[in-house]
């Protein structure tokens, strides 16, 4: 076919289909758990917040419920600000920055020039505005963002703020910057002593006040000749402060680490304390209106105020203390613990929990859980505690245990006998359900801190801990022998498939991997200081799931000799995962995080969905990085009419339907070319199918087939050909069109086309099964265009 007026059009989509569900979701907090570090309303209702991970909150009513919207990507959004109600900016790691001009219903990436951590961002109007970050960067724009000037200081920027076009101020970590002509030039402000500042308001051109401080330590600083001087107002405050915002020219709230709030009245000359109910940090707060604020922080915090900031009521939902375990009888009846006491429990599969907290005055932190039955489970915790439940975690019984050293994990093989191991070597065992417990020495210095542990059975077990230890017994405790590590890194998580495959996971991004029974230990990964891994487990002898710092969360499909990293939605530390069947764990772990997956964690993740259009052909192309259960996917077409108002669109019809590969973590490519189309708009979409039946969309990705530019009949495909051919051919206008067969004598073999065709490309197969072997002539007559090919039918 003659491509040399080929036109080549290629659109290019990123998307996820999942199965049935995203990888990972959600169980508490909620909405989310991710660190909250901006707010900003367009109106009395709408408004968003920004935080760590990528995460967009908004709302509709006024922030008294917030919608978590999936991450736009998963950088840190550190602030957000809106000019007016339509325009809006937020920016955040390695230089992102976003722009939406339909009042935050989508955002577009803009050029920021730089990949620096960005962590606030002012607009005077819709052109002019700044972003500041760290290593003193300061950008500036004049056009709404299309482009940005940048500048350099010394130290990291934390806010910005202009009073008009002229004045502005920018805290940074050792001082405060100021300008007096738009940002072309930034000198310091005089303070004494030079402190680290987190945010600065002012209340008019004269008086203004500036907060910051460390995290033990916070400050307060006032001017009232806009900005020339400033004296101290608090000085070693017991926290530091974060934030600062105004109700009014009097009525103004500071924000600040371990739950700090202070308030003044008099525009900043005194501040009173607010007592919070949380130990996490708040970050930023605003005023809406007169009465209505909203305070975000550490956690996915949400705090409201209807009535101007005298009361406070905590909008998220679930627990923000650290979580260490978690233990499930079937789908739907499960147990947490953590800090404080702090017990959850969910009968729905973690839809909902509700807490029943142990209750003793130590307040001692629930560090392992064990569910028997509906109503029996056993707990053990910080200070050698353990506690029983025998009404399905309504109450709990509590006893000081064998000894005050704190109990880590807690392994029962039956409901007879377990096993608990914790700090200093301790390692006890029961052989009556936790009624009696005896201490199973293990032989090893009490120096040593023992966090995990795993049994086969009654007699086979592992044990790991710090300083690579590794500790394996085959009768039941009595004895223990002590395993080559091949480390000495803190071993902080441990699980065994048989008694021959095994995995153990630690500091440094340690991953240590054994098949003889942890004789001897191959390390996979490691020795990146960065972050450490904290759980293990096997879900098949090829399937295992690993997670830790940094909302890491790792799958192997191969045993463990490779890991793929997920998506998980969040950068919190996760500290345990627990396995309820092949395709349903949950991961506990800082601020309350339980995260849940229904589909093994790996959906089916498009990397890419591109169509291209060549004449009247569309070639679709596809990459997923990851399927779970994927049967294949269906490939629906639909015409759209774009000429009419409003457009005309066909409905969905399934064109051809093209294989899955199962459960992989491995990338696939899949194609399929779609040929001799009409001219017009088409879309195209998939309908991945899981084996079940259950399927879900993709995006669409449109193309358009052109118009013709001239006449022209192609030359049959294959010549020579035996018995059939295909014959193809376009018009640039519609006519009456004739395309007919003769042989070398001139006589009509057979008509193929006799009929009025639209402007458009077309193909039609020729079969001369009853004609005999020879040169045979093929004529397209189409208004005034006539053209005649020669053709050889071989026999």
């Amino acid at each position: 076919m003659n491509n040399k007026y080929s036109i080549v059009i290629t659109l290019l989509f990123f998307t996820t289909i999942y199965s049935q569900s995203p990888a990972w979701f959600w169980s508490n907090p909620m909405p989310q758990g991710n660190a909250l570090n901006s707010v900003s309303f367009v109106n009395q209702n709408k408004g968003y917040i920004v935080g760590n991970y990528g995460t967009l909150l908004r709302t509709t009513n006024g922030g008294s419920n917030w919608e978590y919207l999936q991450p736009y990507q998963p950088k840190n959004l550190n602030s957000i600000f809106f000019v007016n109600s339509n325009v809006g900016y937020a920016v955040g790691d390695s230089g992102l920055i976003v722009k939406t001009t339909n009042g935050g219903d989508s955002w577009i990436s803009q050029n920021s020039g730089v990949d620096t951590t960005l962590t606030d961002v002012f607009f005077l109007n819709e052109n002019f505005g700044f972003a500041v970050g760290y290593w003193g960067l300061v950008l500036k724009t004049t056009n709404g963002g299309l482009s940005w000037i940048s500048q350099s200081f010394y130290y990291n920027n934390n806010k910005v703020l202009m009073l008009d076009s002229s004045n502005g101020f920018i805290p940074h970590d050792f001082g405060l910057l100021k300008t007096t002509n738009g940002g072309s030039s930034w000198f310091s402000a005089t303070l004494n002593p030079n402190i680290t500042l987190k945010d600065v308001k002012f209340i008019n051109n004269q008086i203004g006040i500036v907060v910051g401080g460390y995290a033990t330590v916070g400050h307060i600083l006032r001017t009232t000749d806009g900005g020339n001087t400033w004296s101290n107002i608090i000085n070693n405050n017991q926290w530091g402060f974060t934030g600062l915002f105004f109700r009014d020219s009097n009525t103004g709230f500071a924000t600040g680490y371990s739950g700090t709030l202070l308030k003044t009245t008099d525009a900043g000359i005194s501040w009173t304390n607010i007592s919070f109910n949380t130990y996490n940090n708040l970050y930023k707060g605003v005023f809406f209106d007169s009465n209505n604020g909203i305070i975000v922080g550490e956690g996915g915090l949400i705090y409201k105020t209807t009535d101007g900031g005298n009361n406070w009521n905590k909008v998220t939902t679930g627990t923000d203390k650290f979580l260490y375990s978690s233990s499930f009888l079937n789908n739907s009846f499960g147990m947490v613990g953590g800090d404080g006491g702090v017990v959850l429990k969910t009968t729905n599969g973690g839809v909902s929990w509700s807490e029943k907290n142990v209750i003793l005055p130590s307040n001692p932190a629930i560090t392992d859980i064990h569910i028997f039955d509906n109503n029996n489970a056993y707990a053990v915790g910080s200070f050698g505690f353990h506690h029983r439940t025998t009404d399905g975690g309504e109450t709990w019984n509590s006893n000081s245990g064998l000894s005050a050293n704190d109990l880590l994990r807690l392994i029962f093989m039956n409901d007879s006998i377990g096993f608990a191991v914790g700090y200093w070597g301790t390692v006890i065992k029961t052989t009556n359900s936790g009624i009696n417990w005896i201490f199973a020495n293990a032989g090893i210095s009490n120096s040593i801190l023992l966090f995990d542990a795993d049994f086969l059975d009654a007699n086979n077990g592992f044990i790991c801990g710090s300083n690579g230890t590794i500790l394996k017994t085959t009768d039941g405790g009595s004895s223990w022998s002590s395993l080559n590590s091949g480390t000495a890194e803190w071993l902080r998580g441990i699980d065994f498939w048989d008694t021959n495959l095994g995995l153990a996971v630690g500091d440094n991004r340690l991953i240590l991997r054994t098949t003889n029974g942890g004789v001897s230990w191959d390390s996979i990964s490691g020795y990146e200081w960065s972050y450490s891994y904290y759980s293990v487990k096997f879900v098949t002898p090829q399937y295992a799931v690993i997670v830790g710092d940094e909302g890491k969360i790792l799958i192997s499909s191969n045993g463990g000799i490779s890991w793929q990293e997920q998506n998980s939605n969040t950068n919190n530390l996760l500290f345990r995962v627990t396995v309820v069947d092949t395709v349903t764990y949950y991961v506990v772990g800082e601020k309350g995080t339980v995260l849940k997956t229904i589909n093994a964690g790996i959906p089916v993740e498009l990397k890419s969905f591109s169509a291209s259009v060549n004449e009247n052909s569309v070639l679709l192309e596809w990459l997923t990085e990851t399927e779970l259960n994927n049967s294949g996917f269906v490939i629906e077409r639909r015409k759209v009419d774009n000429f009419k108002f409003p457009a005309k669109e066909e409905e969905w019809k399934s064109i051809a339907f093209i294989k899955g590969n199962g459960t992989t973590t491995e990338q696939n490519y899949y194609s399929y070319k779609d040929e001799n189309l009409p001219t017009g708009n088409f879309q195209y979409r998939l309908k991945q199918i899981d084996f079940d039946g259950s399927f879900e969309y993709s995006n669409k990705v449109q193309v358009e087939i052109f118009l013709p530019e001239k006449f022209s009949l192609e030359q049959n495909y294959p010549n020579p050909f035996n018995p059939v051919t295909k014959i193809s051919w376009q018009s640039p206008v519609g006519s009456r069109q004739t395309l007919k067969i003769y042989d070398v004598l001139g006589n009509e073999v057979k008509t193929l086309v006799d009929e009025f065709r639209d402007a458009g490309r077309y193909e039609i197969q020729f079969d001369a099964s009853q004609l005999s072997s020879g040169i045979y002539f093929y004529k397209l007559q189409s208004g005034p265009f006539s053209e005649i090919r020669k053709m050889i039918l071989m026999k």
